[in-house]
């Protein structure tokens, strides 16, 4: 009987749980973007949820019985992909509407259809692949794997079908005048007075007591309270600004 080349570990459904979560971002920088790492222009961002005027914040949660600043993330039901395991958990814990925000990084995730060496990493743009996978061990023979992936405040705006005065018709032609139909641009979530998309309440479970906040990265950075959390906040910041361009604007 062969032994495998290399160490391997085979786990039983019973013994492994698998998880997503994401690093939640708003105010993404519009400014010019590298289209690769060795090309010479410059392309505008096409990402829709940018900001020119206020600095990168990143979403944390605040639990309060345990006094203790965390990341948004949870365990994949069943039939899910974990993209999409990642972006429920950020917004039932956060509140926040959120989506994948492609970042370039290298990956060993091969492109469809094409046949590349395992083990060798590509650089590739807008990527929406996770950028880290933290293994725990909660005890023997019972692993937790946690795929990480980043994201941003969906402030995506739909087409809307409204009604208006139709400035053609003649005044008093009928009743109430003569309106038409046309399409409008509006946000698809709710906003603030200040022009941010609003937190939705009531999306947490019941056993959640996670209040989420809002600060820039460089002090979300110093409230996160486990240093593996910080190293995962510090790296999807590093891809985010790598991509999107830094956001050098005083606070």
């Amino acid at each position: 009987m062969t032994q495998p080349r290399v160490p391997t570990l085979q786990l039983q459904s019973n013994e492994f749980c698998i998880c997503a979560g994401s690093l939640l971002f708003r105010h993404i920088p519009n400014k010019k973007r590298k289209t690769g790492p060795t090309a010479d222009g410059f392309a505008p961002s096409t990402n829709s949820s940018v900001a020119t005027d206020k600095k990168l914040e990143a979403c944390i949660l605040w639990h309060s019985d345990r006094e203790e600043y965390l990341l948004p993330k949870g365990r994949k039901d069943r039939g899910e992909s974990l993209e999409q395991t990642a972006l429920r958990e950020t917004y039932e814990e956060t509140g926040y509407p959120c989506k994948l925000l492609p970042v370039d990084m290298v990956t060993r995730a091969p492109e469809p259809g094409v046949n590349t060496k395992d083990g060798v990493g590509l650089y590739v743009a807008d990527c929406i692949e996770p950028f880290t996978i933290t293994t725990r061990q909660i005890a023997e023979r019972n692993m937790k794997y946690i795929f990480w992936f980043v994201s941003c405040v969906d402030e995506d705006q739909i087409e809307v079908e409204v009604d208006e005065e139709d400035p053609a018709a003649a005044p008093g032609a009928v009743p109430n005048g003569i309106t038409k139909a046309r399409t409008q641009l509006r946000p698809k979530w709710p906003r603030d007075d200040c022009g941010e998309v609003k937190r939705i309440e009531g999306t947490q479970m019941d056993s959640e007591r996670f209040d989420s906040r809002w600060f820039p990265v460089e002090e979300a950075l110093q409230r996160l309270t486990f240093t593996t959390d910080r190293e995962l906040l510090a790296r999807a910041v590093e891809l985010v600004r790598n991509t999107y361009g830094q956001d050098d604007r005083p606070s």
